[in-house]
């Protein structure tokens, strides 16, 4: 039990140190966003990809170390990390590994709500930014201009065919 148990906590330690990279990353997409560096914010978007990738990796491997354990030692199939220090070798270990992951997700899930409300923000802006073009673009016959025709245009844009 103790070897799987070893591999649990090197499997969740790979996690934790995961979640602490992608909480980084995060903390640095918010002053990017902030910045409207948006080139900067395309490599960001890829390392977080790749630390995504990589913790479903570790989530499908520490998977199997449960199910293992599980399987080797007759336990509950749903059984929790709390309930795995419980049987008692290495608790303090996994206890601790356990407060800091609920943590460090915490924090990853903060800092990706505030990035999600710094986004729509940006995009409210545009979308602001793009009506007031729109409306001035717009040639105004005023209050009683012709019925039943299409308003002018004045294009933002030149185009040639």
């Amino acid at each position: 039990m103790e070897k799987l148990i070893d591999e649990l906590i090197k499997i969740l330690s790979a996690i934790l140190s995961s979640y602490e990279k992608l909480y980084e990353l995060q903390k640095q997409q918010t002053a990017v966003i902030v910045a409207g560096d948006i080139a900067k914010l395309q490599e960001i978007l890829k390392e977080e990809d790749s630390i995504i990738t990589a913790l479903g990796e570790l989530e499908r491997a520490r998977g199997e170390i449960v199910s293992e354990l599980c399987l080797k030692y007759k336990l509950d199939s749903g059984i929790s990390l709390s309930q795995i220090a419980s049987l008692g070798v290495r608790k303090q270990d996994l206890l601790t590994l356990q407060d800091k992951l609920k943590s460090a997700v915490e924090n990853v899930s903060q800092q990706n709500r505030l990035n999600g409300k710094l986004v729509k923000q940006a995009l409210d802006y545009i979308d602001s930014s793009m009506n007031a073009l729109k409306s001035v673009m717009v040639k105004d016959d005023g209050v009683y201009g012709r019925e039943n025709l299409p308003k002018n245009v004045v294009s933002l844009f030149d185009r040639k065919v």
